[in-house]
C-alpha cells in the first residue's frame, strides 16, 4: 500500500483491518457500498479525503483503488474514536455445551474455548502450536451481541457467523451454553488437574471388531515452580474370535513457568514442551479449573480417585439372561416395569437442565434455563420433534432422533421387560471384577458395564459414527429404584461430570408440552 501524502493507513479491508484512520483524514462522503467479503450485518465502506492505492489486496472491489480509499468503520458511522476503542471482550473465554440424553443416557459434551484479542481477531484452536498468532476470524460488538465472523467459509460457500449475547455479568451466552472468562494467564493455583478421554470404533453391528482406547492425564503444580504429571492409555479389542487389550503409563516431573498463557514444562530429563494454559479459581459449586491446549482440566477430586482393580476369578461366565435377572433385582426388580414417567434435574456452569420423560405416551422434553430464564427446549413426540432456541424453532436431525430413541435401551430404562430382549441374548465378557454385556438393537451396538454388585456402572451406545460412553456412581434409592445421581459421559472427544439434583418417578411432569411463547 502506498500514499501520495505523508501519512499512511494500515490495511483497510474488513477482514484484515487492525488500526485506525490518522486524525487528519476526514470523511467526505456518504457510505458507498457494502464490502464483498463483509458479514451480512451492515458493515460499510466510506470515502476519505486522500489518495491511496492498494494493488495486492485480495478483498478490495478493484485491483487498483480509485482516487479514494475505502475504509471500513463498523456497523454504523460512530466516528473515528469508536474504531480505536478497546475490543468489547479480551482474553480467553471458555464453557461446556451439554445435551442431556434420556434416563441414564449420560451427557454429551463439547468444549468451547476462544481467545479474543484487542485488535478484534480471535482463534478457537488453542491446541495448535501457533495459537498466539493464528487468526480464525474477527469479532465485533453490536448492541448486546458479540458477532464472530470466521475467515473459513462453510462448505456451501457462505460466511460463517456465530453470535453470543453479552450478559451483564460479563459472561457470553449462546442458547445451550455460557462462556466464562478464564481470568488467569500468569498464575496457576497449586493443586492437581485432571483430564479424561475415550473413543472407539467398530464392534457389534459393524463388519469389524470393536477397538476402543481411553486415556487419562493428570497435572500437579506445587505453586513453587515444580510440576509432576501422569498419563495412562489403554486399548482393547473385542470381536467374535478375539478379545484382549494392552495399556501403558508414563510419568514425569520438572520445572514450569507461565507467562501470558504460555506454559513451559521443562522435564528433569531435559525435554521441553509448550502449551496454552488459562485458568479460573471458580466459584460456588464449580471449583478451580484450567484450559490446557483448549481442553478443560478440573481440579482433581481425591475422594473420587479410587479405582477398582483385579479380574474375575470365575472360570465360567454367566449367560446374559442370568446377568439380566441379577441386575434387574439389584435396581428394583418388577418396579422397573412399572415406571411410566420420569422427571430429572441437573445443573452445570450456570445452566439448569430439566428433563421430562413420558414412556407411556412416548414423548421426551428437555428444558435449559439460566437464572430462571428459559433458553432452549428440545421436544420429541410421536407427532413432531423440534428444538426451540431463543424464539427460533428448528426440526431435529435424524441423528438426534435416533440418539434419543435408542438411549431408552441403556441404563435402567433398558432393563424394562419391553426393551431387554436384546440384552438377554447378548455376549458376556469378564471386565475386572464385573462383566460387560454387548448386544445390538436395530444394528446399533450397545454395551452394559456391570460391577461385582450387579449394578449398572456404565454403558456405551453407538449411533452411526457417534459413540457415547457413560459411567455411573452415587447410587440412591428412589421409590424402590436404585438410580445413579452422578454420571461421567464422553462422546469420544469431550468429557463431562454431571451431578443430578433430583429425580421424580411416576409423578406429574411439570411442563406443558407446548412450544414456548
Amino acid at each position: 500500500m502506498s500514499s501520495d501524502g505523508d501519512q499512511a493507513v494500515q490495511c483497510f479491508c474488513w477482514q484484515c483491518y487492525r488500526g485506525c484512520l490518522p486524525p487528519s483524514i476526514r470523511l467526505v462522503s456518504k457510505p458507498l457500498t457494502t464490502c464483498i467479503d463483509a458479514p451480512p450485518y451492515g458493515i460499510i465502506l466510506v470515502v476519505v479525503q486522500q489518495t491511496y492505492c492498494c494493488t495486492n489486496h485480495p478483498h478490495m472491489l478493484h485491483k487498483t483503488c480509485p482516487p479514494f480509499v475505502a475504509m471500513i468503520l463498523g456497523c454504523c458511522l460512530l466516528g473515528l474514536t469508536s474504531a480505536c476503542q478497546q475490543a468489547p471482550v479480551q482474553g480467553v473465554y471458555a464453557g461446556v455445551e451439554l445435551s442431556l440424553s434420556t434416563m441414564m443416557g449420560g451427557m454429551n459434551r463439547t468444549d468451547h474455548v476462544i481467545l479474543f484479542r484487542n485488535d478484534g481477531t480471535f482463534t478457537d484452536e488453542l491446541e495448535e502450536a501457533d495459537w498466539q498468532t493464528a487468526v480464525k476470524g474477527i469479532f465485533v460488538k453490536k448492541g448486546n451481541e458479540l458477532l464472530l465472523t470466521y475467515h473459513k467459509k462453510k462448505r456451501n460457500g457462505e460466511t460463517r457467523v456465530v453470535d453470543y449475547t453479552i450478559n451483564k455479568s460479563g459472561t457470553l451466552s449462546r442458547g445451550t451454553y455460557v462462556l466464562f472468562e478464564m481470568e488467569e494467564a500468569n498464575k496457576i493455583q497449586p493443586g492437581g488437574y485432571r483430564f479424561s478421554h475415550m473413543r472407539g470404533t467398530g464392534g457389534i453391528g459393524t463388519p469389524t471388531a470393536y477397538v476402543g482406547s481411553s486415556s487419562n492425564a493428570y497435572l500437579h503444580f506445587d505453586g513453587k515452580g515444580r510440576f509432576s504429571n501422569e498419563s495412562t492409555t489403554y486399548t482393547s479389542v473385542i470381536g467374535d474370535n478375539i478379545s484382549g487389550g494392552s495399556g501403558s503409563s508414563k510419568e514425569g516431573k520438572g520445572a514450569y513457568t507461565l507467562k501470558d498463557g504460555l506454559l513451559t514444562l521443562t522435564h528433569d530429563d531435559g525435554k521441553v514442551t509448550k502449551h496454552s494454559f488459562f485458568s479460573s479459581p471458580g466459584g460456588g459449586k464449580d471449583g478451580p479449573m484450567a484450559v490446557v491446549d483448549g481442553r478443560f482440566y478440573f481440579m482433581k477430586d481425591e475422594a473420587d480417585a479410587n479405582k477398582k482393580k483385579g479380574a474375575s476369578t470365575d472360570n465360567k461366565l454367566p449367560v446374559a439372561a442370568e446377568l439380566l435377572t441379577a441386575v434387574r433385582n439389584q435396581h428394583g426388580g418388577d418396579k422397573i416395569d412399572g415406571v411410566q414417567t420420569i422427571g430429572a434435574e441437573a445443573g452445570f456452569s450456570g445452566i439448569t437442565v430439566k428433563s421430562f420423560i413420558d414412556l407411556t405416551r412416548k414423548r421426551v422434553r428437555h428444558e435449559s434455563y439460566q437464572k430462571g430464564q428459559l433458553l432452549v427446549v428440545e421436544q420429541i413426540t410421536p407427532d413432531s420433534s423440534w428444538q426451540w432456541v431463543r424464539g427460533k424453532t428448528t426440526a431435529l436431525t435424524k441423528q438426534r432422533l435416533q440418539e434419543s430413541a435408542y438411549s431408552l435401551y441403556t441404563g435402567i430404562t433398558g432393563l424394562n421387560k419391553s426393551r431387554n430382549a436384546a440384552f438377554a441374548a447378548g455376549t458376556v465378557k469378564a471386565d475386572g471384577g464385573g462383566y460387560e454385556v454387548a448386544f445390538a438393537v436395530d444394528g446399533h451396538p450397545i454395551v452394559y458395564q456391570i460391577d461385582s454388585k450387579n449394578q449398572v456402572v456404565g454403558d456405551i451406545i453407538t449411533i452411526g459414527s457417534a459413540k457415547h460412553t457413560a459411567r455411573y456412581s452415587d447410587f440412591r434409592n428412589i421409590d424402590g429404584l436404585l438410580i445413579p445421581f452422578k454420571a461421567k459421559a464422553s462422546d469420544g472427544k469431550n468429557n463431562v461430570t454431571i451431578q443430578y439434583t433430583s429425580y421424580k418417578v411416576n409423578g406429574p411432569l411439570d411442563t406443558d408440552w407446548e412450544l414456548p411463547r
